[in-house]
């Protein structure tokens, strides 16, 4: 075989698995099916992406400061175990997408996530209310001396 045969060979071959004769068809289909695969409703959300479902804060509205920051805390732990989820069920999808056409799109954890997270920025809210603090900054201990005030105590009066 020459040159020119294999040339033609190979340009055959490309065309009959892309479908495409050049480059620029190649790219401008890539691009095509990018914007379909953003696009469908067959892929899964991000997490990030998974906006809350609102929820009232006064449903903490008879609790004490501690039980909601103990249910706080267990919805913080829910969402980022719905999160890890959520993650899996988009890498799975975009992998069954690319391989068999098919996604496997939301499932009820994203509806779960959405909740827990709707839950938990109503605790939140509710704590700013009802205890005057909020969860990323727990209550500051009282501050210690500084070092100078302390050799300042040590020494006794003249």
């Amino acid at each position: 075989m020459n040159k020119f045969t294999l040339a033609a060979l190979a340009a055959a071959i490309t065309l009959v698995v892309t479908g495409c004769a050049t480059t620029e068809e190649r790219a401008a289909r890539l691009k095509e099916r990018a914007a379909v695969l953003a696009s469908d409703p067959a892929n899964a959300t991000p997490p990030e992406e998974v906006k809350p479902i609102p929820y009232s804060p006064l449903a903490y509205s008879h609790m004490t400061c501690r039980e909601i920051s103990a249910i706080f805390d267990e919805l913080t732990n829910e969402e980022a175990r719905l999160a890890t989820l959520q993650t899996r069920r988009e890498y799975r999808s975009r992998v069954q997408r690319k391989f068999l056409k098919i996604g496997r799109g939301d499932g009820e954890d994203t509806m779960r996530l959405a909740a827990v997270r709707g839950k938990r920025d109503a605790a939140i809210v509710a704590l700013e209310k009802k205890c005057a603090l909020t969860p990323e900054t727990p209550a500051a201990p009282a501050p210690s001396p500084a070092p100078d005030e302390k050799k300042a105590e040590e020494k006794p009066p003249a």
